[in-house]
């Protein structure tokens, strides 16, 4: 699919006029800079920002919550040995999307290069994971 060429005047516009650490879209508590939006171009390299933000997006506009998403700066709080810090984190994203609705738990998961897919499946109580090379 090509831009048109208002649309990209308008990418242009934003890329060129905008510093590069100022917001473009934001997802709470997530949000989508400068940066991460020229990383589009090119070879399609994407950010945990991107994706983040284009998920928590998708979420907010399903009218039925059976998911909960975790960002991708999920697998940074993980590695800390602060409970307490864990806990406050995720329960931002876990409480606000109602535990009981939820059967599937997504978070996006970095592989040195390469951007993969988590699955937790409350219901049948197994995980699925893909990273789309079959690595």
């Amino acid at each position: 699919t090509h831009l048109t060429s208002a649309a990209y005047q308008s990418i242009k516009r934003v890329l060129t006029t905008s510093r590069p650490k100022e917001w473009l879209f934001e997802r709470n508590p997530i949000f989508m800079d400068v940066e991460d939006y020229a990383s589009l171009a090119g070879e399609r390299w994407l950010t945990g920002s991107v994706i983040d933000t284009i998920c928590l997006q998708l979420m907010s506009e399903q009218r039925h919550h059976h998911c909960i998403f975790l960002p991708s700066l999920a697998q940074q709080w993980a590695s800390t040995s602060d409970a307490n810090f864990l806990t406050t984190k995720l329960e931002q994203f876990i409480v606000s999307n109602g535990t009981d609705t939820a059967r599937w738990l997504l978070t996006p998961i970095h592989l040195s290069n390469h951007w993969g897919l988590l699955c937790f499946d409350y219901e049948t109580k197994e995980a699925y994971f893909d990273e789309g090379l079959n690595m």
